[in-house]
Formats: C-alpha cells, sequence, structure tokens
C-alpha cells in the first residue's frame, strides 16, 4: 500500500527510530516528550506499509481505552485515514484494510494475553506502555510470545523513569539482560509543545526541582520521601572524585516465605550505587553536606 506521510509531522528525536527493526526498542524519558504519540504513529505508519500484527498491552487492560487506543484513533484521525481502518470500540481491536490487526490487552489477566489470536498472520510486534508498571516475570512471558514463526519480531517499550532500582533499568536500558535500542527524549525535543505548555513545565525548576529533575528531565529518581535534600546531595556529589566502588546490591527471595533471605554486592560499571569511601568496621560514615 503506498502512503505519503510528510515527516515533518514527526519529532525530529524519534525519526531514526522510524524504520528501526531491533528486537528491543525502548523509549523512556521525561514527560510531554512525545514519545508515545510517535510510538503510535509509527506503528499506523507500519501497518500501512508491511505485513504485522501488534499486541499492545499495559498493566491494566481498561487503562488502554483512554490511552493507547485513543492515540490510535486520533494518530488515524488526524491522518485522515479513517477509511483504511475498522476500528471496533468495543472490542478494543484495530483492523488494517490490508489485514494487519492491534489487538489491546492487559498484564493483570495474563492467560487472555496468552491467547490472543489475529484474524490473519502471526504475532510480530509488542508495544508495553507504562512499562514500569509492570513484573518483570510478565516481560518474559511476553517474550515467549515473541518466538517462533518466519517473521521479523520486536517488542517496544515506552515509559517515565521512576525509581533508580527499578528492575527495567538494570534489563533493558543498561542491557544487563537484554540488549536493546535506548531513545531517551524529554519535553526539549517535542516541537509541538506550546510556549505556554513549555513554561509550565519549567516552572517546576523553582516550585519542585526534584520533580523537574525526574518528571520534566527523565532523571532516575528514588521511592518515597529522602531524609537529605536531594539538591544538596547531588551537588556535594559532583565535587566528589571518583567512586572507590561502583555496583548494585542483588538479593534472593524466599517466595514462600515471602522474606529476603540473603544480598550480596555486585561490582558493575553500570550499576546505580556508587560507594565513594568504603566501609571501615564498626565506623559508621555519612556524605558531609
Amino acid at each position: 500500500m503506498n502512503v505519503n506521510i510528510d515527516k515533518k509531522v514527526f519529532n525530529d528525536v524519534y525519526l531514526p527510530y522510524l524504520d528501526n527493526e531491533d528486537r528491543y526498542l525502548v523509549f523512556y524519558g521525561g514527560g510531554s516528550s512525545g514519545k508515545s504519540y510517535f510510538i503510535v504513529q509509527r506503528f499506523v505508519y507500519m501497518l500501512l506499509k508491511r505485513k504485522m500484527n501488534l499486541l499492545v498491552v499495559r498493566q491494566t487492560g481498561d487503562t488502554n481505552r483512554n490511552s493507547t487506543f485513543a492515540l490510535f484513533m486520533q494518530v488515524i484521525s488526524s491522518w485522515g485515514m479513517n477509511s483504511l481502518f475498522d476500528i471496533s470500540e468495543s472490542n478494543l481491536r484495530i483492523r488494517c484494510i490490508n489485514g494487519n490487526e492491534v489487538i489491546f490487552k492487559g498484564l493483570d489477566d495474563v492467560e487472555k494475553v496468552k491467547s490472543t489470536t489475529f484474524k490473519s498472520g502471526e504475532l510480530t510486534h509488542i508495544w508495553v506502555e507504562e512499562a514500569t508498571e509492570c513484573q518483570e516475570a510478565d516481560i518474559n512471558q511476553l517474550k515467549v510470545r515473541l518466538r517462533g514463526g518466519k517473521s521479523k519480531k520486536q517488542m517496544v517499550l515506552s515509559f517515565n523513569p521512576i525509581n533508580i532500582t527499578h528492575w527495567i533499568k538494570r534489563h533493558f536500558v543498561d542491557g544487563e539482560v537484554a540488549k536493546a535500542t535506548v531513545c531517551f527524549s524529554t519535553y526539549k525535543d517535542n516541537k509541538f509543545l506550546t510556549k505556554e505548555d513549555r513554561e509550565a513545565l519549567e516552572a517546576f525548576k523553582d516550585i519542585d526541582p526534584y520533580y523537574y529533575d525526574v518528571y520534566c528531565l527523565g532523571k532516575w529518581g528514588v521511592l518515597g520521601k529522602g531524609y537529605f535534600n536531594s539538591e544538596k546531595v547531588n551537588k556535594r556529589l559532583e565535587e566528589v572524585e571518583g567512586a572507590e566502588k561502583t555496583g548494585y546490591f542483588d538479593y534472593d527471595y524466599d517466595e514462600m516465605r515471602q522474606m529476603i533471605t540473603d544480598f550480596r554486592w555486585v561490582s558493575s560499571p553500570k550499576g546505580f550505587i556508587r560507594i565513594y569511601e568504603d566501609v571501615k568496621e564498626r565506623v559508621p560514615y555519612v556524605i558531609r553536606l
């Protein structure tokens, strides 16, 4: 099917990924960066261009209706392509006139995800929106769903970074489990934001610097309230010379007893913990601010 789409409708930061075919493709960063919108643009473009079937998942299936599914309808409508797609709002299913399909499911009902079938062809692509809401085990199950068949397969994950210890950072961003192509973006990369939108986001620099760093600039954060002022801590760490150790803590978890049975330090240049002065037995230490 020959359909012409002007590249001006895409944000420039995402253009290199329009025809990407790598097994794992990750889009993450700050809010209002337009990453989810681009992902939908990209899939609509692909649905018209090649043979494929797409499964879109979120942790809770019902949240698709007003997020991912709504974005597909928005893009299809804005491009004037409603005649090329059969959209079923009741079943959350989209079918292109060339036979390609998009099905929307939730990981809160994994069995339904496993039994998902398409009228024509096999599953070729999965998009996990708000992937930080999901459990690592569920993502591993989706990997299994992509195996087999003759078609080129791809999983796309999108999220705003939250906790620096989150499994998704180790698994995909740092590439310790799966080698992924990663695209990082912030609101500064979104050319379609209005001046008022930008000013509203940048106002958080003074209102809540931590929120600005995490939500607007897409930096990894921490869960809960910290005792020390995060801005002062980060400033102090920038002044300190190279860390003695870099790595993370790994642990063993007993599912039956629901408790950690053992934990250990793992040295890794990609670790999210940096130790600037190693511990001495029976000597407490703290960063001096």
